[in-house]
């Protein structure tokens, strides 16, 4: 869902790092000398929203399934990543409404053949508990369940290589952030901007 200003309030905790470097190096730290991949919790509900909207407002000939095919394009690229990549998708028990937009009660089409799940309490969970050591996702409130490490979607195609990483100790140590996650849960009641 998000939480409406919170990427701009943690943008100074921002690291920006190329996706494949960011994966490298995280592997080698995770493991000491050994290269043990990453796991990667990856919102498969923001790269399905990403992909019909990128279809929707292109000027572009999209040519037959361009969703499916962005998808496709997005998971094909995984293997390249010392990571293993978990896709978490909604559950039956969406909110009515995310970003500011109806979610529609019926599921997404690109869904049907996927687990109910609640994508970012589980994928906090799972980090917090260190199964995963990133989640992907553009919805700021996963830092809110506990995910130690945030790789920010990029939103602009041509970003693909590059995402904002978000780590605990980075929204800690930043001197114009400085926040703990009890300090984010503070926001996030208050609404964030005040």
């Amino acid at each position: 869902m998000g939480i409406k200003g919170l990427w701009k309030i943690l943008a100074d905790a921002a690291e920006t790092r190329n996706l494949l470097q960011y994966t490298v190096q995280e592997s080698f730290k995770n493991s000491g000398t050994e290269c043990r991949p990453i796991i990667m919790g990856i919102d498969a509900s923001i790269w399905m929203y990403q992909a019909s909207n990128a279809i929707k407002f292109s000027n572009a000939q999209p040519g037959p399934n361009p969703q499916l095919r962005l998808l496709f394009y997005r998971t094909a690229a995984l293997p390249a990543l010392p990571a293993r990549s978990v896709f978490v998708f909604d559950g039956p028990h969406r909110p009515e409404f995310k970003r500011g937009t109806r979610v529609l009660t019926h599921g997404h089409w690109l869904t049907s053949a996927f687990r109910e799940l609640i994508p970012d309490a589980e994928l906090g969970r799972l980090a917090s508990e260190g199964i995963m050591d990133v989640v992907q996702t553009t919805d700021s409130d996963i830092l809110l369940f506990g995910a130690p490490t945030v790789s920010l979607i990029p939103k602009k195609k041509d970003d693909h290589h590059d995402v904002a990483v978000y780590t605990a100790e980075n929204i800690f140590v930043a001197p114009t952030v400085s926040l703990t996650r009890g300090g984010l849960l503070r926001k996030a009641g208050r609404g964030t901007g005040r």
